[in-house]
């Protein structure tokens, strides 16, 4: 048994489910998160999650976010939205038996090794990447998480291309040229250095059930 507000997704055709996904996609909850069977694998499988977690819990999980996981400031009817398509995605999924417990770590892996994303970048953005855990403690600028994956926005220039190397690098030189009136300074960075910072964002497989524009 559920609170009737988290039942809306087993109705045809829900409004609270359309506008609950709608959110899912806007908010580009999957580039940390598996929903609907598809997404990155940077944080919880919300299909498996909602097996064992209440509404209540996901509702408390978003609300009152964890270590780098962004504060979306979700009103209480948009958190129920969410939690409704949230259930949507997943009322047939099944965990393979075979499925390893996915662990998420918020702390680099080689903790003595100096990151260069922290270094340039952490002061004003922070990361969860899949090799090194949680990286930078910035608030200033966005949460960069699954940053090159099919399911970060596709906000890079006036024509909204998807982030690839090139992309970050031509960002980097001059923020200003491609967005003119963001806040963000030129970095100006060594090859060797860029291809770290590169490869820190860096990401496992995505899972991706349907082609995405």
């Amino acid at each position: 048994m559920i609170a009737a507000r988290y039942s809306g997704y087993s109705i045809p055709g829900s409004e609270i489910t359309k506008r609950g996904l709608r959110q899912l996609e806007d908010y580009a909850c999957r580039r940390c998160h598996i929903s609907g069977a598809e997404g990155n694998q940077l944080a919880a499988n919300l299909d498996l999650s909602q097996q064992v977690v209440s509404p209540e819990v996901l509702d408390d999980a978003i609300q009152f976010p964890v270590l780098f996981m962004p504060e979306f400031h979700f009103k209480g009817q948009q958190r129920v939205d969410l939690i409704n398509a949230l259930l949507f995605g997943g009322k047939k999924f099944k965990a393979p038996v075979t499925e390893a417990p996915r662990v998420v770590h918020f702390e680099g892996e080689e903790s003595s090794r100096e990151f260069q994303f922290e270094k340039f970048c952490g002061n004003c953005h922070r990361v969860l990447t899949d090799r090194f855990g949680g990286l930078g403690e910035g608030l200033i600028g966005p949460n960069i998480s699954g940053l090159f994956s099919p399911f970060y926005r596709a906000n890079f220039g006036e024509e909204n291309q998807r982030w690839t190397r090139g992309n970050l690098e031509k960002w980097l030189k001059n923020p200003r040229k491609i967005r003119p009136y963001t806040q963000m300074l030129p970095v100006s960075l060594k090859a060797q250095e860029f291809d770290r910072i590169y490869t820190e964002l860096q990401h496992g497989e995505s899972v991706v059930t349907e082609e995405k524009p």
